[in-house]
């Protein structure tokens, strides 16, 4: 992940479930030369739900390039709960990488499987997520 940073950080509000927001800055290489990249995003990941015990994730992606590959879907692995189920997620791109992940967002890849959403601003992201919390009991 040597051309990538990440940082997260906790965007609900107090009072509200905890969401979280982790950003990937960079370039991700295309194809199968992402796959290194993909498993240390997905690592990156495990290590801040581990930490941060969110109740759900924003994968903020719009300062990342990215072009193709499917290997980056396994950044939600790490948001799958001990009942099998994920925890909720969005991922936050826009332009390009936007154009390039929504093939990878439909209901027969993981990303889809996992429930998660593509959307173009991170207070979308947030409020998609407390209406998915709220309507699961949350």
């Amino acid at each position: 992940m040597a051309d990538l940073t990440t940082s997260w950080a906790l965007v609900s509000e107090p009072g509200e479930l905890p969401v979280i927001s982790i950003s990937f800055r960079g370039a991700y290489p295309a194809g199968s030369e992402g796959n290194a990249t993909a498993d240390a995003m997905a690592a990156f990941v495990r290590e801040v739900v581990a930490e941060a015990q969110p109740a759900a994730v924003v994968f903020d992606l719009r300062a990342l390039t990215y072009t193709w590959g499917d290997a980056i879907c396994g950044i939600v692995w790490p948001l799958r709960t001990e009942r099998g189920r994920f925890r909720p997620s969005c991922l936050v791109a826009d332009g390009p990488t936007a154009r390039a992940l929504r093939g990878l967002t439909g209901p027969k890849t993981l990303l889809g499987i996992a429930g998660t959403m593509l959307v173009e601003t991170l207070p979308e992201a947030v409020t998609a997520l407390h209406v998915l919390l709220e309507a699961d009991g949350g």
